[in-house]
């Protein structure tokens, strides 16, 4: 472990020395400007509670060493919520009105938040490849440590805020600060003795880099951003304006076909050792398709718009952090086989369906149906209740693909997600449809017009993966995916039919009441806590 800490406090000394923390420092940035960044951070800060729970986290622990890592990953969860009370004194400009669309864009599209997501991204990537404790304490006291160094050059900042009247900064100050000391909130004594093997070394050596690595790009990032801010705040908001409104374009008239993915309706050529997985993914398509929330949108019952928009929110994580997925997750940095460059192909293609979605969303006038602004938008999404199914699904699946690069396993994970997507999308487009000829709008995303291109259909297509051989571990792997996701949608359609039916979004316009507070949320003290939460705590 000397050597690890060596590592370690190497990496300390590197981070400590970016230039972001100098400009942080700087006389010539006026100190109420210094937060400016804190809108590119919101992904990484917000989900950090997931990274804990689902990631990090061991869900049966064995032995005093994953005991301490979960004693920390208890406390470490809290610290998103801190964010939330922090936002009401950031001077973020026009950022607090966004609208929820933009705001949906901007956590998981817009190119000025890539680092950050990146980053997210591959320390998710970490835990799953390190299960062994030993290794991912290693991890995480590297996260810790970055951690530390910035809340060290935050905390001065904030209590300069809080003299000067400018509101209180929990999150940048020094009761965060206090819980990010650059080691674990729990007792490290079991690990700090332990000799790692040569082979725990080097992963732990390499999980320590790759952090720092990352990290590093963050503070790149954080540092142009907030140069760009304060120098020309104005034309910041212009580049990030055109961004969305490029990307977010009035969608045109798609070819009104149904996308087909490779080979889902061709099933009868799979290769005999792949029948069992056929049929089992069969039977589970029929079940779902019987699911009663399938015949509530379905049966007729008020108008179409309103059908759309009681549930249409609620899958926002899912559908726009789709992309992160595919190009984070699914993709293949450098294939090396035609099977790799098929799966890429079609990630390419499904990574586009947030656009569709967002662009239904405007359609569907939601914006302006919720009237929600930015902090509406991170409260929901991160920290409600309802959303937490979705995110814990979404955490289920994504360990699948971190945990599994053979390309068979990973084309039946999208091919299973694709074929319970058949069964959604084949009852929202009667719907849909329906809504274009009431509103005279197009809404692609609840039409089912996904499409794939006949360029990534073909490169698929090219490489038969019905037709491969799986091995006995391959075929328990995917009966598993199978069953996860269909799971999933089945608890996921459950809960959209239960908000659908109470007209939470549809009928009792802009009163989507905050979320609800956790256990976590009650060990922290009521006078530090947002708003809506200390009410909820004395509550």
């Amino acid at each position: 472990m000397q050597q690890i800490w060596t590592k370690l406090n190497e990496g300390r000394a590197t981070v400590d020395t970016h230039p972001f923390f100098a400009w942080l420092q700087s006389d010539g940035v006026p100190l109420g400007s210094r937060f400016i960044f804190s809108p590119v951070m919101i992904d990484f800060i917000m989900s950090f509670a997931d990274l804990n729970k689902w990631f990090l986290r061991y869900e049966n622990p064995e032995g005093a060493l994953q005991h301490s890592i979960n004693v920390h990953t208890e406390e470490d969860a809290t610290h998103s919520r801190l964010f939330v009370q922090n936002w009401e004194n950031l001077k973020l400009g026009d950022t607090l009105d966004w609208q929820a669309s933009k705001g949906l864009w901007w956590l998981f599209h817009a190119p000025q938040g890539q680092a950050v997501r990146d980053f997210g991204m591959s320390v998710l990537k970490l835990a799953v490849a390190f299960p062994d404790p030993r290794v991912r304490f290693c991890m995480m006291e590297a996260i810790e440590i970055c951690g530390d160094v910035f809340f060290e050059y935050t905390a001065p900042i904030a209590a300069q805020l809080e003299e000067q009247g400018q509101g209180q900064h929990i999150y940048y100050g020094q009761y965060h600060r206090d819980r990010e000391n650059g080691h674990l909130q729990s007792d490290e004594g079991c690990f700090a003795d332990y000799e790692l093997s040569p082979e725990q070394r080097t992963q732990a050596e390499g999980a320590i880099a790759s952090v720092y690595g990352a990290f590093l790009r963050v503070l790149d990032q954080l540092l142009s951003f907030s140069q760009r801010a304060v120098a020309g705040y104005r034309g910041l908001q212009r580049e990030i304006d055109e961004d969305f409104r490029e990307e977010l374009m009035p969608p045109g008239d798609n070819a009104d076909a149904l996308p087909r993915f490779p080979h889902s309706v061709d099933t009868d050529r799979a290769h005999a050792d792949q029948r069992a997985l056929v049929k089992q993914l069969d039977l589970r398509v029929q079940r779902l398709r019987g699911h009663s929330f399938i015949g509530w949108l379905k049966g007729g019952q008020g108008r179409p718009v309103e059908r759309l928009r009681a549930f249409a929110p609620i899958w926002g994580i899912d559908v726009v952090g789709y992309k992160d997925f595919n190009d984070l997750v699914l993709t293949y940095t450098t294939p090396t086989s035609p099977s790799e460059r098929a799966i890429n192909g079609l990630s390419t293609e499904l990574a586009a369906h947030g656009v569709l979605y967002l662009q239904d969303w405007q359609s569907l006038r939601l914006d302006e149906v919720l009237g929600w602004q930015m902090i509406d938008v991170i409260c929901y999404y991160f920290l409600s209740e309802d959303t937490e199914v979705h995110r814990r699904n979404m955490a289920k699946v994504k360990k699948h693909a971190m945990r599994h690069e053979n390309p068979l396993v990973r084309w039946w994970l999208m091919f299973a997600l694709e074929r319970a997507n058949e069964v959604f999308f084949g009852a929202t487009r009667d719907v849909a449809l329906a809504a274009e000829s009431d509103l005279g709008v197009t809404l692609n995303f609840w039409a089912y017009r996904h499409g794939l291109s006949e360029s990534a259909g073909r490169e698929a297509r090219e490489f038969d993966f019905l037709q491969q051989v799986p091995s006995d571990d391959e075929l328990s792997v995917i009966e598993q995916i199978i069953n996860t996701v269909f799971d999933n949608f089945e608890e996921q359609f459950e809960l959209s039919e239960a908000v659908s039916r109470s007209g939470t979004f549809s009928t009792r316009l802009q009163s989507l009441p905050p979320p609800r507070v956790s256990e976590l949320v009650l060990r922290t003290p009521p006078e530090l806590l947002p708003k809506w939460a200390s009410g909820a705590a004395r509550g």
